[in-house]
């Protein structure tokens, strides 16, 4: 079986609503894995586009967020403690090795429990979109 991951590079030309394109980036969207860090905690944009999934689960009741945390203890503690919305979600922790993240996402997928024992492969087109495509056994 095999997984396609995309990652679209969306071009937004001069003049362009960036509001606009997030929203629908959103819209269709079926996960946002939100990678969270410091960093992110200062900055407005990345934050704004966490409430909107935020608040797009609170309307549905489905899971749409899937945070993933970078950073040493400490600096995880310091960003949960700021976002307390997100204290009843499972959180995955970055640890530097991508299999873990690919098995979880394969699990949320699926459904049920996926055992890593495939091979992650990385493609970037013409058109800049960026793919992983993920096959196991």
């Amino acid at each position: 079986m095999e997984y396609l991951v995309g990652l679209m590079k969306v071009e937004i030309k001069w003049g362009d609503s960036i509001t606009k394109k997030v929203n629908e980036g959103l819209k269709v969207s079926r996960y946002l894995i939100v990678v969270l860090s410091l960093t992110f905690m200062g900055k407005n944009w990345p934050q704004r586009e966490l409430f909107a999934a935020l608040n797009q689960e609170a309307s549905t009741g489905e899971v749409k967020v899937l945070p993933l945390l970078i950073g040493n203890k400490e600096d995880r503690e310091i960003i949960i403690g700021e976002l307390p919305l997100l204290n009843d979600k499972r959180y995955l922790i970055w640890e530097g090795k991508p299999e873990s993240i690919v098995e979880a996402i394969l699990t949320r997928l699926s459904g049920h429990p996926k055992k890593n024992t495939g091979h992650l492969n990385a493609y970037e087109f013409s058109t800049g979109e960026l793919c992983w495509k993920y096959s196991y056994t």
